[in-house]
């Protein structure tokens, strides 16, 4: 039904099916059909036959609960492979999860956490905890270095992210500074300044940290770039408009539903769900 053997990026098959079609099918169940990984218990079930072999799904997992709290689970198959049921055009899914960061390091790409609840009141602990630190300013270790809860297995980007996420007893990473030499850091008297000081671009020291890595949860940084399209034409290239086509893209705001096609040519967006694809292309 899909064929993309060419170098032509086409997607007649997509438009088709559900432009064409006299009755719009549910929103899940046709997302499903192009991205249909469930969980069956803590383990991923895949789609045997998907509608379109070009089209790469969001990896989703099932361990819980730590999947639950970064918000990256698959569906579950206990109610038609999607939360709650077999939903349809009136169902909305809201991205209300935290904001996860993909990060290198010497074991990989890991996912963690910067962002505090909304409902959290300190404004100090969520500024140190959601701000980007910027290396002209004094730091701590405490606001560097990465924490991870080992019970949940959900690493936050510091201390002060863990504790408004109700975790009590994070446990910090190790850092450790490494200088060519210390002719801009030898006035130190902690390590915090120590910190402060390596961290500058000037200072000809290397600063690192010891991932917990048994605990971290392995990510891919397209998933979780500021660039996903999570509305309808956003590239200009939708020429059909479409009421439901278009409700649905805004409606599917999970992040478990994001896509991306293989073949596509450059650049090659990612899409928040396979409605979101449909009328940006």
């Amino acid at each position: 039904m899909c064929s993309l053997s060419s170098s032509r990026f086409s997607t007649v098959f997509l438009v088709s099916f559900i432009l064409c079609s006299s009755a719009v099918p549910a929103t899940d169940e046709y997302q499903r059909r192009f991205c249909g990984n469930t969980c069956r218990g803590e383990t991923v079930q895949s789609l045997s036959e998907p509608a379109c072999s070009d089209v790469q799904c969001f990896d989703c997992m099932c361990q819980m609960p730590t999947c639950e709290i970064y918000g990256i689970c698959c569906p579950s198959d206990e109610n038609n492979g999607m939360p709650g049921g077999n939903h349809t055009m009136g169902t909305t899914h809201t991205l209300s999860g935290p904001t996860l960061k993909c990060e290198a390091s010497d074991s990989g790409y890991y996912l963690y956490i910067q962002s505090c609840p909304a409902h959290f009141s300190g404004p100090q602990t969520r500024k140190l905890c959601e701000n980007d630190h910027d290396p002209l300013e004094d730091t701590t270790l405490d606001q560097f270095a990465r924490a991870t809860d080992v019970g949940t297995k959900v690493t936050y980007r510091n201390t002060h992210c863990a504790l408004c996420n109700g975790v009590p007893k994070p446990v910090q990473w190790n850092v450790s500074v490494t200088c060519v030499h210390f002719l801009y850091v030898y006035g130190a008297t902690s390590f915090d300044q120590l910190l402060t000081l390596s961290l500058r671009p000037d200072s000809a020291c290397h600063v690192r940290q010891e991932p917990l890595v048994k605990h971290l949860v392995p990510c891919t940084p397209r998933w979780f770039s500021n660039e996903v399209i999570s509305s309808c034409n956003q590239t200009g290239a939708w020429r059909q408009h479409d009421d439901n086509v278009e409700r649905a893209c805004l409606q599917m705001q999970r992040r478990s539903f994001g896509l991306y096609f293989k073949k596509q040519r450059s650049p090659q967006r990612v899409y928040g769900n396979i409605f979101c694809a449909i009328c940006n292309l």
